[in-house]
């Protein structure tokens, strides 16, 4: 589990960010943004690997993410703090 877990967070995060995919063509204009459910996903696979404290780090760094009304944006793509905001694809 370890191992996977550092796979998926080499090759599809970015920061606190994990990406669906980075780099490949799925046919819609714009980038790919990252969804908070993967990054939270990782949150919980780090606490039930032992890394209690690594998950609990990127938790608090992902609750900043949330809007003024304290609401998560799940459903919508975001970036990494480093990166521009990430813009919904539309079709070509």
């Amino acid at each position: 589990m370890v191992s996977t877990i550092a796979t998926i967070r080499q090759t599809l995060g970015r920061e606190d960010l994990l990406y669906r995919y980075l780099g490949a063509d799925d046919g819609l204009l714009g980038r790919e943004g990252a969804f908070l459910a993967f990054s939270f996903w990782l949150v919980a696979s780090l606490a039930l690997a032992g890394d209690v404290a690594e998950g609990h780090a990127i938790f608090r760094r992902l609750l900043h993410h949330a809007d003024h009304l304290t609401n998560v944006p799940w459903n919508r793509p975001i970036s990494a703090p480093s990166q521009p905001f990430a813009k919904p694809s539309a079709s070509k």
